[in-house]
């Protein structure tokens, strides 16, 4: 099956364009609850410093190198490398969770011919937040997972399941179902997902070298981070919704 990528990226774009005001709501929403719990998670850069050494010596002397830096600190340093990877993590996922629901609740309701704003969308998706959270976990550390060990495993898996999401709101299934479906759907397509996983890492690759560049305050830098890396991810699952829709009524006409 042949999808005209510009014509669905332009079609991706002039949907955030008229629904701009509902589309950064949900952005903002998001951002904020994420620095709201970095905040409170990671108060000062004395926290992340200790983080910052550790990566720094697994780079340098390797993971036995890790364990002697790691068994000489203190118990304070200790927790705080916990507290930070935990903050991190969680302010993270709660984020993407708001703008995952968000967003995808608020299409596939607009689709629907539902008069609808993004917070109302957000809310009602609650039912979908906790499979949608367990979906979440588990394709950010299979896919973290894959780029931690070669890239393009990493890349691999994020175009498998591209379309989880889309799939998890659309139908009555289970995380793990959706990203079966995902995976079978997004293969079959891969030319129409393999652009927009690409522009998706690569713009948050650079969004992290222009932000470390510039020496912010870390709740400024983090704040920045969470709000461009949000306004990528609100038009890639944009993207994604309409491929799903696409291709599902193209099946069906056939």
């Amino acid at each position: 099956m042949s999808i005209a990528i510009n014509s669905l990226i332009s079609d991706s774009i002039n949907f955030f364009k008229n629904q701009l005001v509902d589309i950064l709501t949900l952005v903002f929403l998001a951002t904020a609850t994420s620095v709201v719990i970095y905040s409170i998670m990671i108060p000062n850069t004395l926290m992340i410093s200790v983080l910052f050494n550790a990566q720094a010596t697994l780079i340098d002397a390797g993971s036995s190198g890790l364990q002697d830096w790691v068994q000489s600190l203190s118990e304070e340093d200790k927790s705080n490398i916990l507290r930070v990877s935990f903050g991190l993590i969680f302010s993270i996922i709660v984020g993407s969770l708001i703008l995952i629901c968000g967003i995808l609740s608020y299409m596939f309701r607009l689709s629907h011919g539902e008069k609808i704003t993004g917070i109302q969308a957000l809310l009602a998706s609650s039912s979908k937040a906790p499979s949608m959270l367990l979906l979440l976990i588990v394709c950010s550390l299979l896919v973290q997972l894959g780029i931690t060990i070669m890239v393009l495993p990493g890349i691999l898996l994020a175009i498998g399941f591209s379309l989880a999401p889309a799939i998890l709101m659309r139908e009555n299934t289970n995380p793990f179902s959706a990203m079966s479906k995902s995976w079978s759907i997004a293969y079959n397509n891969w030319r129409s997902v393999l652009p927009m996983v690409l522009i998706w890492m690569t713009s948050q690759i650079l969004i992290s070298l222009f932000l470390n560049s510039l020496n912010l305050n870390h709740i400024i830098n983090n704040g920045l981070s969470f709000l461009l890396n949000n306004m990528i991810s609100a038009f890639a699952f944009i993207y994604f919704y309409r491929l799903h829709m696409l291709i599902i009524n193209v099946t069906n006409k056939n």
